[in-house]
Order: structure tokens, then sequence, then C-alpha cells
């Protein structure tokens, strides 16, 4: 017997496949093309079709599109199979405790079909008793059947006692082998109120007949079922208009509950560069109310079936009437059931605020300005060219490179608030000074420093450079980090770095771009380690551009999530590593 939990693939025509999951691995992939870890040829089967990650319960399956993006992603446990083309996944796990159902006993004539010839399986009937799970699952109990009979079978399972659109079959028909099994999993709607149900189920098959097998139990639902349904933020980019500094958009909420629900929302702008207003239309207000104790924050109450449009107004917090071009911020939405509780929605947006006179009037403006210069100045500017050439001739001048007011965006007193957030206490430790002697004590202390686990530091080293100082990348990218040059330009001035292939000054630059990355995205909602692994390697601006359109794990593209996925595996790996190496030196 298997020592792990085991992938169930069954062909269409009944044969199956056992694929062990081994954790230490963490992903499977799945398509028609060789190189997946599991291969499977068929109808509608595409080369990469999908990741099955089982890393930790409950598993997940992500289906890719074309273009290897994901698509979508379902749950794989004991009570909830997948489909791909005309394959079914089922999962097989080591501590399964669900009891069997053996069908079909030697009951009746079934005629013109021999009757069965093994016996049913010990207790057939399943255990009986209440279960509790999460409301947003409702409660549920699962059935295992096992064909212990002579014939491949259909079996149907059905409930009684109650209308069928309240309990839900999973699934409600399936076709075994002999000695086959399967689970069926009997699901309460969420949509009913807390209390006991209880119902009778019945199993029956054509091609065995009469049989037939029946049991009761009884399902608690224990919460009220509450559902907030979110339409698109309509338009997603919130332009503002010549004679009017805001832009306003609609969000529109379903509540698909069955009561009343208060139903907070406040909004994100991690710079405060521009203010987020919520607020009711003529119309809404017929139907609901809406109270704001602050400008980024409101309470609605949502009547059950009934769509609400937000109107949501955003506006700079400084007016620009001249500007080269259009400013961009990004802000965020969030809403939940609690005010300050757990976030259960959010969506980005884009603001665009356009200035009254843009570039073209400026550079119109700016050509004029500049004729008149040459004419009415023409004697000031021959002064100012003599002066320019002699400063240039003189070998003794040096320019001194001003620090860029921005940094991807962020002033540098938004970036030293980052640093003080991040464990540095606001001081600038030159990397020159009491330089560790091992890898190790390089890793830990830095990651120390920036609050960053160091196990990650060493991991995302040895994915980008194998832990080798002088490697170079194919864009130009330095050390064991592999900075690009621009960053490194950026960042190595205020951690006061000056050698890339210095192994201290390249993971102490690295290490601070990567706690910036990480507190960027913590502050607009995205706390997961793996969004800033993924924006590390793939580029913020990259990242953030997926976020409007949905704010979805699978939209990342697979090369990146497989890179996140090297990263946290190679965490437990680390320290092996840097041993090694400090070994070797």
């Amino acid at each position: 017997m298997s020592r792990f939990d085991q992938l169930e693939i069954v062909d269409p025509a009944g044969h199956i496949q056992f694929v062990d999951l081994d954790p230490a691995v963490g992903l499977l992939n799945i398509g028609a093309h060789p190189d997946n870890d599991v291969t499977i040829q068929g109808p509608g089967i595409r080369p990469f079709h999908a990741l099955l990650d089982f890393r930790s319960r409950p598993y997940q399956i992500l289906l890719l599109d074309h273009n290897g993006a994901g698509e979508s992603a379902t749950i794989l446990d004991q009570w909830h199979s997948a489909r791909i083309g005309n394959f079914e996944l089922l999962l097989a796990t080591m501590d399964g405790t669900e009891p069997a159902v053996a069908m079909p006993p030697s009951v009746g004539h079934p005629p013109a079909v021999p009757a069965p010839v093994r016996p049913p399986a010990a207790n057939p009937v399943p255990v009986q008793g209440t279960q509790s799970i999460a409301p947003v699952a409702g409660s549920r109990f699962a059935l295992t059947l096992n064909n212990s009979g002579a014939l491949p079978a259909t079996f149907h399972v059905s409930v009684l006692d109650v209308a069928p659109q309240w309990i839900l079959v999973e699934p409600a028909q399936c076709y075994l082998q002999p000695n086959q099994q399967t689970q069926v999993t009997l699901t309460l709607h969420p949509e009913l109120p807390p209390g006991g149900y209880t119902f009778t189920w019945q199993i029956t098959s054509p091609d065995y007949g009469d049989w037939q097998q029946s049991g009761q139990t009884t399902l608690v639902s224990t919460a009220v079922y509450q559902s907030i349904e979110w339409a698109e933020l309509d338009p997603r980019t919130v332009r503002s208009q010549l004679f009017r500094r805001s832009g306003r958009a609609v969000l529109t909420l379903t509540n698909r509950g069955a009561q009343t629900t208060r139903y907070f929302l406040w909004a994100k702008d991690l710079r405060g560069d521009c203010v987020v207003h919520f607020g009711l239309s003529a119309a809404a207000k017929q139907i609901t109310s809406l109270t704001a104790p602050k400008h980024d924050q409101c309470e609605v109450i949502l009547p059950p079936g009934v769509a609400v449009p937000i109107e949501v107004t955003v506006s700079p917090t400084e007016g620009r009437i001249i500007a080269l071009r259009t400013l961009r911020y990004r802000f965020v939405i969030q809403g939940g059931f609690n005010p300050g509780g757990a976030v259960d929605r959010a969506i980005t947006g884009t603001f665009e605020s356009r200035p009254a006179v843009n570039g073209s009037w400026l550079i119109l403006l700016t050509m004029a300005l500049l004729v008149a210069s040459i004419f009415f100045f023409r004697s000031q500017i021959d002064g100012w060219i003599d002066s320019w050439r002699f400063t240039q001739a003189d070998p003794s001048f040096v320019a001194a490179m001003p620090t860029p007011e921005r940094i991807h965006g962020f002033t540098a007193e938004e970036l030293a608030r980052y640093r003080q957030d991040n464990g540095t206490g606001g001081q600038e430790i030159s990397s020159a000074q009491a330089t560790p002697e091992s890898y190790e004590a390089i890793f830990k202390e830095i990651g120390k420093r920036y609050n960053v686990d160091w196990r990650l530091l060493t991991a995302l080293a040895y994915r980008e450079s194998r832990l080798n100082p002088a490697a170079v990348g194919g864009s130009g990218e330095y050390g064991l980090m592999q900075i690009m040059p621009p960053t490194w330009n950026e960042w190595a001035p205020l951690v006061q770095a000056n050698d890339p292939w210095d192994p201290y000054s390249n993971v102490l630059v690295g290490a601070a771009y990567y706690s910036y990355i990480h507190s960027y995205f913590t502050d607009i909602g995205f706390s997961d380690e793996r969004w800033a692994i993924a924006a590390y390697n793939f580029g913020p601006e990259r990242v953030l551009r997926i976020l409007d359109n949905g704010a979805r794990w699978g939209d990342i593209p697979l090369p990146q999530r497989q890179y996140t996925a090297d990263i946290l595996m190679g965490m437990d790996e680390a320290p092996a590593q840097l041993a090694r190496i400090d070994a070797k030196n």
C-alpha cells in the first residue's frame, strides 16, 4: 500500500491509473504533452491541461488555457472529484474513514441478469449521525460506494423525504466496474436556515434489477447563509473630466442570502494620492440606506435578492491644472461583513487625473517661450554656453549624481518608512562594515534586519544564481541575487552598498528590494508571500496589471507560478545548501 495519498485517474473505458502524491513534490502537471508528470490522451485534452497543487489541503486542480494561464480552480478531496475531458480524477486518501456501501447484495432475482456472486462487505449502511462544517459549503455526508457484484453497473443515488433541490448529490449517477469504488457526497443547500435536517438516501441500479439500498441521516446547518455578489467596477479606469477634478464609477452589490445584511466597504490608496467616497443614487436611496463615517468607508444595508448600485467617486488629493501627462493612481476597494474584519472580496481600480493644460499645450507654450528667450536674451545665453564649455573642459569638475526623487513611483520618505516598518530602524549601515564571515551568517543577519525569513532569501539566491556571487545573467543581472542594473543603481545608495559582486552588498540590496515589494503588496491587501516572490521575478508592474484585471493567482503566468513554488519548497533545503557553500570556502 502506498505511503502517500493517491490520484485516481479513470479513463472512458473504466481503466484506473494511480499516481502517488508525494508532499515533497507538491505540484503535478497533467496534459497530453509527454513533458507532463501525468500524460493523458483523448478528445479535448490540451498539451498542458491542468496543474494539481497538493502541498496543503484541500488539494486544488488549476485548469489552464491554451497559453498556459490559469482559467479556474476546483477543490479535489474525498467529497469532490474533477473531470478533464472524458477522464475523471478522484482522490484516494490514506486517512479516509468513510464507511463503504457494498452493493449489490444477493437479494431478489433481476430478470435476464445473473445475480452477483460476491457477498457485500460488512456494515453496508453508512454511519448515521450529524456533521457540521463551514457554513459556506453547507453540511455534508460522504457515501463510499463499492461494486461488490460481478457486473459492471450504473448506480443512481437519490434523496427522499425532502425537496431534491435542498440536498445536492454529487455525483447522482456513477458507473463502476466490479470491485471498483467511488464517493458520493450529500450536501445541504447553504441557503437553508440553521437547524437539523433528516432525510433518507436510496441507491438503485438498473443493471441489478430490483436491488436497492437505503439509509437515513441527519445533517445540521450551523450558520446563516451570507453571500454578497460583486459586479465589476464600471468603468474599471475612472477618469476625471476637463472642468471636474473627480471621476465616478459604479460598483453593484447583490445580496444572494435569505435575509437583509449589513455590509461594509472601505477603500485604500497606498500613497495617499487620491480620495475615494461612497454614495447612493436617488433611485438606490429608495430601496436601501448607506452611512459613511469616514470618506473612505461606508456601511450599506442590502435587502435579499436586490442589486444595489454603489456610486464610487474618486478625486486627487492635489489637483494639477498644468501637467505634462495624465497622472494614474491605483486604489483598492475591499468589503466584508464586519468593519475592519476579514476581507470577503477586493477589487482594484485605476484613477486617471487629467490636467486642464496637457502636454500638447505645454509643448506649444514652451516653443513660444524658447523663441522669445533666444530673441531677447541672446547675450545672456551666449554667456551660459561659454560657462558650460569651461566646465566641460575642467577635469577637476565632478558632477554629483542626485538621488532620484521617486523610485518606482515612491518618494525617498516613503521608502524610508518601509525600511522603518521592516526592521532597519531607519539606520543606513554600510555593507563594508562588520561583514559576517560565512554565507549563513550573511543571510541570517540581513534577513533579521529586514524582517525577511533568511531561508527565503537563500532560496531566492539559489534559484537565481546557484549561490554564485560572480554569476552574470542574460540581461546583465548581478551576483547572488541577480539584481538588474537599474535596480542596483536605485537601491544601492539607500543601503550604502557599492560593490555588486560583494556577497554581503548584493544580498543587502536584494533583501531591501524584496522587503519593499512585500510591504507594498501587503498595504494594498495582498499579503500572501507568493505575490511578492512573483513580483521579484516577474516585475511589480506586471503583477499589478494582473491584479487590476481581477486579482486571481491563476492569472500569473505558469513560469512565474512554478518559480514561486520552487522558492517556497526550496526554503527547507536552504540550511544544507549554505552549509555546502561555506564548507567549500
